[in-house]
């Protein structure tokens, strides 16, 4: 008996000390991920081949860049777009890098395989409308949103051809209850025909936003930068 506690005060002393060097990679939280860096330094980009721009991040310790030295790439990667960092959580990912680029793009600024923002304008977007007008709410499906299903917009002239492609009978199992939202109307959005509540202003772009025709051009000492927020409308940012 006095054996077989001895056992058990054994394996519970080696599960604390495992439990504690876990906990200290994880600065004490056992549910975070073990730190992978301090720095950028820390960090790499990395791809499923040696000829790719990166397409997600590792640490210097985990030697791939030592595997891709010697690898000769026709034509090399341009990649200055996007680089490895080292996160405020101590992990490795990719950042985009702010650029200084003096375009005015009407349709915002094209972006590269890793979707960083690069120095030129994104093509023109088709444009199936161009005022509120040309646009008109119909059913989404069958049912369309009085009957239980959902309704949409499409330009005036597809108003027939919509219905055709939704190919309804009459006979569709509806579950029969209003589901509308009050206040949604066809409008012409970006060039596009979607159901909008006219009331809901669009975010506007912050004051020292860029890039755009509509847009202030950038102060006397400052440059249009981006990959800076916000990215994702398209823009840059004022910065010297």
């Amino acid at each position: 008996m006095r054996l077989l506690l001895a056992l058990f005060a054994i394996v519970g002393l080696a599960a604390c000390d495992l439990a504690t060097s876990t906990a200290d990679v994880s600065h004490g939280d056992p549910g975070a991920f073990p730190l992978e860096c301090a720095s950028d330094l820390d960090c790499v980009g990395a791809s499923s081949t040696c000829c790719e721009c990166p397409s997600y991040a590792l640490p210097t310790s985990s030697g791939w860049q030592s595997t891709c030295d010697q690898v000769m790439c026709d034509p090399a990667p341009s990649c200055a777009q996007v680089a490895a960092v080292c996160s405020p959580a101590g992990q490795c990912t990719l950042a985009c890098q702010p650029i200084a680029c003096d375009l005015s793009c009407e349709f915002g600024f094209a972006t590269d395989p890793a979707g960083c923002q690069v120095c030129a304008c994104a093509p023109a977007i088709a444009s199936e409308c161009a005022v509120d007008a040309d646009c008109a709410r119909v059913p989404a499906d069958c049912c369309g949103c009085g009957r239980g299903g959902a309704d949409t917009a499409v330009p005036v002239g597809e108003i027939m051809s919509h219905a055709d492609n939704l190919g309804c009978t009459g006979g569709a199992a509806c579950p029969e209850v209003d589901v509308c939202q009050v206040g949604l109307v066809a409008q012409c959005v970006a060039g596009s025909c979607a159901l909008v509540d006219p009331t809901s202003a669009p975010m506007p772009p912050p004051s020292d936003a860029c890039g755009r025709p509509d847009l202030p051009a950038c102060p006397a000492g400052t440059h249009c930068m981006l990959n800076t927020a916000p990215e994702s409308a398209g823009v840059g940012r004022c910065a010297p």
